[in-house]
Parts: structure tokens; sequence; C-alpha cells
């Protein structure tokens, strides 16, 4: 079983009884100064990790710790542990000893959460950095819903991707992919990153948690599929921006702008949306004939697109390709 270290101030932790493949720890070295939020919400902000650049993830959590206190790191098995208990910040670490994925993760994160009388999940990646007054403003998106009765599953911000300095529009299916610029005040969309997602913690018991089996790529995609499928509706807020890479490196092919991340996320990207788009039944078949045509199409661009390693990339489209098409999910096999 794992082990939780209580500290002071850092109150609102309770002792955890863990899974053999996790443990908890705590590093709590400082009090920072809090955003206050309105109508006494508690905000717990769950961060997933995987070999995450120090420098920058310290710029993160300092980001976060200023919006709330309450801060759950779940690292899915990262070379350098070591150095994230030594960041100065106070937060929760949650080790596995493997890299589950990002969906396990996020699961273990949110039901932390539960124990911790959570009023919202607050859902970052490890490259995110949020303004000091981000809390407070999605806080004002909130009270907008509750004051139109709006049954919503999700918010989040806008975002602009940090590698090609651009505003990120958002998807609609309508029943095709629309894209959509955000307007002043609050978006309905159908799909969101998972980084700035703020989940009411009420939403789980009937939407249900993330999908393990898709490991990493669509997951977050997939869930906001299923919340809209059953009534709710997803917000973008456009009070707020945060800045997010959406990829490694852009290449330049064809006069476009490509995003490139490794052959092993071509492969989860590739298997996941060809899974979902004959298996989903979350969107309509228009928009999921769109995303299998579109992802068969890229299977050859990312492979001409890419300055080296060619062959990984379209062994692993290709790979990917016949996973999705037998359903063979989870974690990549060969």
């Amino acid at each position: 079983m794992g082990t939780a270290c209580y500290r002071k101030h850092l109150s609102w932790v309770h002792n955890i009884n863990c899974p053999a493949h996790f443990s908890i720890s705590y590093d709590c070295s400082r009090d920072n100064h809090i955003t206050e939020t309105p109508l006494c919400m508690k905000f717990y902000c769950i961060i997933v990790t995987f070999n995450p650049d120090i420098k920058l993830f310290t710029k993160v959590l300092n980001s976060i710790s200023i919006n709330t206190k309450y801060i759950d790191i779940v690292d899915n098995g990262s070379s350098n542990i070591e150095e994230i208990r030594n960041i100065n910040t106070d937060f929760n670490l949650t080790c596995l000893t493997e890299n589950l994925g990002i969906a396990a993760a996020q699961n273990i994160g949110i039901k932390a959460a539960f124990s911790h009388d959570a009023d919202y999940i607050w859902l970052s990646d490890q490259d995110t950095i949020y303004s000091s007054k981000f809390i407070l403003n999605m806080c004002n998106c909130i009270t907008e819903l509750k004051q139109k009765k709006i049954n919503y599953s999700v918010i989040g911000p806008c975002y602009i991707d940090s590698l090609k300095n651009k505003l990120i529009p958002f998807i609609r299916y309508t029943p095709f992919a629309q894209e959509i610029i955000p307007n002043r005040g609050i978006n309905f969309v159908s799909q969101l990153i998972s980084s700035g997602m703020i989940i009411p913690v009420s939403v789980f018991a009937h939407v249900g948690y993330k999908r393990e089996d898709l490991f990493i790529d669509w997951v977050d995609f997939e869930w906001c599929w299923r919340s809209e499928q059953l009534g709710y509706k997803v917000v973008v807020y456009e009070g707020e921006t945060i800045r997010h890479a959406l990829g490694d490196k852009v290449v330049s092919f064809l006069g476009k702008k490509i995003t490139l991340r490794s052959p092993d996320r071509r492969y989860f990207f590739i298997r996941n949306s060809i899974y979902l788009s004959l298996h989903s039944n979350a969107i309509p078949i228009q928009a999921r004939i769109e995303i299998f045509i579109k992802t068969f199409i890229w299977m050859f661009i990312f492979p001409m697109a890419s300055e080296n390693n060619k062959l990984d990339y379209f062994r692993a489209s290709l790979l990917g390709f016949f996973h999705g098409l037998t359903a063979r999910l989870g974690p990549k096999s060969e």
C-alpha cells in the first residue's frame, strides 16, 4: 500500500489508501498568496507529468499555486522524479511506477479530489502557464452559467498555440466539423483540450471517468463528446486565454505549417482517431466519416512533412491505423 505524509500547512491533505502500483508523498516548503475565489468554491488542480522540463514546470506550478492551494501531481513514471519532488512549491505528489497513460493518471487524481471535498476539478498539462486571475475569471464564467441556468459539463479558456503563436479555433459538430473563433463571453463547442479544463465534481457521476484504454490523445475530446451526448454543454470562455504547445515543433510543408510530435504520439493520434471514428456514437456519423478521411490523409502527410525519421513516422502511422481498425487499445504494442 502507498503511504501518505502530512505536513502542517497542507491542512487539506488526508491519508489515502493507494493501490500497490503507486504511492503518495508531499513536497511542502512555503506558503503562497492565493487569489481569492468567490462563492467559497474549492478548485482542485490535477497535473499529469511525464519527464517534464523542470525549469518550465516550476513556472507552471507557481502560476497554479497563485490560483489555488489544492494541487495534486500524478507522475507517470518520470526519470526525473527527484527533481519534481524538490520543486519549492506546495503540492501532493502521486508517483506511479510505470506510465499508465494520461487518462488513468487523471482518473487517479480525480478520485483523490473526491476525498478532499473538491467542488471543481482543474486539469492541467505540465507545460501550461496560467495568469494570476485564471480561476477568478473562470469563476465569473461559472457565475454567468448558473445565472442563465445552463447545464454544463466543463468550461475551458481560449488558447494560443505557443509554437505557432496563433489563437486556435475550436470545433463544433453541426453535423460536420465547424471551426469556431469564440465570441465575447460564453461559447458552446463540441470538444476541449484537457489543459485548463474546469469540471464540476458532480458531473463525473453522470458522465463517468476518462477512458483509460485510449491511453493518450483524444481522451479529452471523447469525454466531452460523451457529456454533450448526455445533454451537457461544453463551454469555452472568451474571458480567459492560456498559451499551450500543441506539439513538439512546427515545420513547413507545401506552404503550410505542420505541427509534429514524436512517432509514438503519432501512433496514438492515428489509432484513437480511427477507433473513435468507427465506434463512438457520441458525435454525428457525418463527423465520424470526416475524422476517418482526414486521419487517413494525415497518415501520409506526417511522414512526408517530418525532417527525419520518415520511416519511423510511416510505420507508427500504419500501425496506429491497423490497431484502430482492429480496436487494439491500451499502451502501444507491436
